[in-house]
């Protein structure tokens, strides 16, 4: 658990982010076959949502008692995260 006051508001915080996250996700999944998401490409939001995702969940992971497993999970998320954001 994180270890101050400070802690807990971010994991509140990305846990909220991460919530609007998956629920946008299953919006445009829903809203696929319509003209502007379909224009808007789908694929590409669809994937820089999860690269987002992956990164508030790599941040999560950093909120909690670091050992070597937590770090190396970080570390993967984030990387793979920033890709699929970034390109």
């Amino acid at each position: 658990m994180p270890q101050d006051a400070a802690g807990y508001v971010a994991l509140a915080i990305l846990g909220l982010a991460a919530l609007t996250i998956l629920f946008l996700m299953l919006f445009f999944f829903t809203k696929r076959d319509k003209p502007v998401v379909r224009k808007s490409s789908y694929v590409f939001l669809e994937l820089m949502l999860l690269g987002t995702l992956l990164i508030a969940a790599a941040v999560i992971i950093d909120l909690f008692k670091t050992t070597s497993a937590t770090c190396i999970i970080s570390a993967w998320l984030f990387i793979i995260g920033g890709f699929l954001l970034f390109g």
